[in-house]
């Protein structure tokens, strides 16, 4: 039985291939911006609450299983924001969780403003193996490896934007902590958990009922090739949003959202897998559902992108 190093292979390309990632992927990215850069806490202008279930390679036995949830606020009269993120993804026997606190302080530039972000998280990694059946009866491997890791990390970033545009660069993990660096494997100091994301959008009035939005976010990590989504989208009268993504080699991606109440958005996305995974899988799929504490005497858009 070869099920224990399937699965190793498969985490392994998970982190590092160009078809995967090396942190945990969303389609949504645009609607959980505070995932990926700290400097982004606060930037709803009102106490958000947002989460987001990705469902990843439909069919493939041990696939990710990504669950995030996050909560962010102003506070200062919007000159700092701070925000709470809870993630957990589950990578065939690997299960992996981060709670994260991050802090923003935002400088104004005239109209547009300056944010300095940093962040704290806790890493925890955790396998389960009972999953895995090993090749000899008796197996080193399993019999050496901890089981459960719980480690420190932070980062930090910066955002410079206002009302129509933003751009954004963070390094969300400036310690190269991770779980599989506790295990006996052949390659373990090959692994990099450093990843640098960059990301920028803007919104263009197409007429008064629409808005045009065009979004993407590049991350690097010297361990895997260059990774780019590239996302446009639409809103239709303060209400709607439809866009369309492309992932580098990767998937084209289709979402929607609507804003049923002025607090209450929901949202899907659905990846059409382009790579030879497709062999194995038809896509992957995400549910997205945002309450943003607004309300009219704050004098503030009910829908906001950025």
């Amino acid at each position: 039985m070869r099920k224990i190093y399937l699965l190793f292979l498969f985490t392994a390309m998970h982190l590092v291939s160009a078809k995967s990632q090396n942190d945990v992927q969303f389609t949504h990215f645009m609607f959980n911006k505070i995932g990926y850069n700290p400097a982004f806490a606060g930037s709803d202008k009102v106490l958000t609450v947002n989460a987001i279930y990705r469902h990843q390679w439909s069919g493939v036995e041990g696939a990710p299983r990504t669950l995030n949830a996050h909560i962010h606020t102003p506070f200062a009269k919007n000159r700092c924001g701070i925000g709470l993120s809870l993630t957990s993804d589950q990578i065939g026997m690997f299960n992996t969780t981060f709670v994260e606190l991050s802090y923003a302080y935002k400088i104004p530039f005239g109209r547009n403003t300056l944010s300095i972000g940093v962040n704290g998280r806790v890493e925890h990694g955790q396998i389960d193996w009972t999953k895995a059946n090993s090749l000899d009866q008796v197996d080193a491997l399993i019999q050496n490896a901890e089981s459960s890791v719980t480690t420190p990390n932070f980062g930090f970033g910066a955002v410079y934007g206002g009302e129509r545009f933003f751009a954004g660069v963070s390094l969300n993990q400036l310690l190269n902590n991770s779980y599989f660096q506790h295990i006996d494997l052949p390659e373990e100091r090959e692994l990099n958990m450093r990843t640098i994301y960059l990301m920028g959008g803007a919104v263009f009035n197409l007429g008064q009922k629409v808005e045009f939005q065009p979004v993407l976010l590049a991350s690097y990590n010297r361990n895997a090739p260059f990774d780019l989504d590239i996302n446009l989208g639409f809103t239709f009268v303060d209400a709607f949003f439809a866009g369309l993504s492309y992932r580098l080699d990767d998937s084209a991606d289709l979402l929607l959202a609507y804003q049923i109440t002025k607090q209450f958005r929901l949202g899907a996305a659905y990846d059409f897998t382009i790579s030879e995974l497709s062999q194995a899988t038809s896509g992957s799929f995400e549910i997205m559902m945002q309450y943003r504490f607004i309300f009219d005497d704050l004098g503030i858009r009910n829908l906001r992108f950025f």
